[in-house]
């Protein structure tokens, strides 16, 4: 760019001294034209350094794309290989997290299965804690401590496998003692007594009996109901039968023979009349019934009384009416005939009922037409009917509330009977069937009322019924009688 710049200079000089050239001399044009060679070759020498430097620039550039290239190449392939490295190993995460949710619902499935090993374990410990109380006295305590043994070591070593073989030996222990007869001396205590040291016989978990030292003997018996009051000791009271076990009872003490073994098979509440040689009181029977059937029996009993305070209230006012409508529709009829209608009017003022009251509405619209009458007697038995009718919708109602109550209280009795079938399981037949009894109980009571009112309020519609069909003869036969002929 300087050559450039200096051969445009060199051009311009040139030109401008070319007017002078003439009057310059030649050694002074050589002397200029060879510092103008000098110039110029200097310039030619710049220009070609300055094109050698851009050359070399140029070379440079190139050799720094191409080598810029290569490394871009390079890099490009590093990305590549990292992106894929990085994927590989996103990958091996997504697995290896695959495999500790799979290691975790493992550990959490086998704690879930400890947890319900070993609370099924203490379930079974609560459950026969509490099923000790539905044992016969006798083995109570040894099964309470028993038990207690084996929760203690239990809860120290917790190996659930011991566990179920310790639980086992109990059980079998349990059963084993439960199906033999066994004889010997044990601490008793009476329902009503103190504790006394006696000679048992047992007989099984069924039943036993005992004597004390002085020779009484009492019955170690079921009563049909769980928990604490499940069994009873009871002295026996009826001679038959405590004759009978004072006789055989060394026998069986002595474990000679088990013949003529006499006991309840029923083993129930009524059982304690057998041993106390006494009879079914029906008071003591109805009081027991009432009390089996619940709180349902409550309102059952209410319904009962109502229907029949109700029954004798329509019953008498019923036949009261009748015979008063009867005699009264007779005696006006007769006066009537007679034409005494002013005795007919006095007599009918002085009596009471409907019919009573037609013959007035009669006799005092007698001035007027028939029709008059016949509306004024209309008006009086519409005034009649609800009262003869009042009380027969409530029998109704009751009629079809106590079967409705009893469902209730069987519903309820059943609902009780499986929360105790899931408590102590259904190995006890006579456990479910006087449940089952008890809640039937109130179905029986709802039905027993529900019938007798059904019925009863049917005899009262027909009699009403019926009343208002004699009030409609007598009065339409007061009304011919005062007037034969219409108009």
């Amino acid at each position: 760019m300087k050559s450039f710049v200096l051969l445009l200079l060199c051009a311009v000089l040139v030109s401008a001294q070319g007017t002078k050239q003439v009057r310059r001399d030649i050694p002074t044009l050589t002397k200029e034209l060879e510092l103008l060679k000098g110039y110029l070759e200097s310039a030619r020498d710049s220009l070609q350094s300055d094109v050698n430097s851009r050359w070399t620039k140029k070379q440079r550039y190139i050799n720094q794309k191409e080598a810029d290239k290569e490394e871009m190449a390079e890099l490009r392939t590093r990305q590549e290989q990292v992106t894929n490295t990085l994927a590989a190993l996103k990958e091996e995460c997504f697995t290896a997290e695959g495999r500790i949710d799979e290691e975790k619902k493992a550990v959490q499935k086998k704690k879930d299965e400890w947890d319900f090993f070993t609370s099924s374990i203490d379930d079974i410990y609560e459950k026969e804690s509490k099923l000790i109380e539905d044992q016969i006295p006798f083995d109570m305590e040894k099964n309470r401590v028993a038990l207690d043994g084996l929760r203690r070591e239990y809860q120290s070593t917790k190996q659930p496998a011991a566990a179920i073989d310790a639980a086992m030996a109990y059980y079998n222990n349990k059963i084993d003692r439960a199906g033999k007869i066994t004889i010997g001396k044990d601490l008793v205590m009476p329902d009503d007594g103190d504790p006394t040291s006696m000679n048992v016989v047992r007989f099984g978990d069924l039943f036993a009996y005992a004597v004390d030292n002085g020779g009484k003997p009492f019955a170690i018996r079921q009563t049909g109901k769980m928990g604490m009051g499940r069994y009873t000791i009871e002295p026996i009271g009826s001679v038959d039968l405590a004759t009978n076990i004072t006789t055989v009872f060394p026998q069986w003490f002595e474990g000679k023979q088990f013949d003529g073994v006499t006991f309840d098979v029923l083993q129930n509440q009524n059982s304690d009349l057998l041993l106390a040689g006494k009879k079914v009181d029906k008071m003591a029977e109805l009081r027991q019934f009432f009390i089996d059937g619940g709180p349902v029996m409550i309102p059952l009993a209410g319904l009962s009384i109502w229907a029949l305070i109700l029954f004798i209230m329509k019953f008498i006012q019923f036949t009261h009416k009748d015979k008063g409508y009867n005699r009264i529709g007779r005696k006006v009829v007769d006066l009537l005939k007679e034409n005494k209608r002013d005795e007919a009017l006095e007599f009918a003022k002085k009596q009471k009922g409907v019919v009573a009251k037609v013959v007035i509405d009669c006799l005092e619209h007698s001035q007027w037409n028939r029709s008059s009458a016949e509306k004024a007697v209309k008006e009086r038995l519409l005034e009649e009917v609800p009262k003869l009718n009042r009380s027969l919708p409530t029998m109704s109602v009751i009629g079809a509330a106590a079967p409705l109550l009893g469902l209730l209280g069987t519903v309820s009795g059943m609902i009780s009977l499986f929360a105790t079938i899931t408590h102590y399981g259904t190995g006890d037949p006579k456990m479910l069937a006087g449940g089952i009894s008890i809640a039937l109980i109130t179905t029986q009571a709802g039905l027993s009322i529900a019938i007798p009112c059904v019925l009863l309020h049917n005899y009262l519609r027909n009699r009403s019924n019926h009343m208002m069909a004699e009030m409609q003869k007598h009065s339409f036969r007061i009304l011919n009688r005062l007037w034969p002929v219409e108009g």
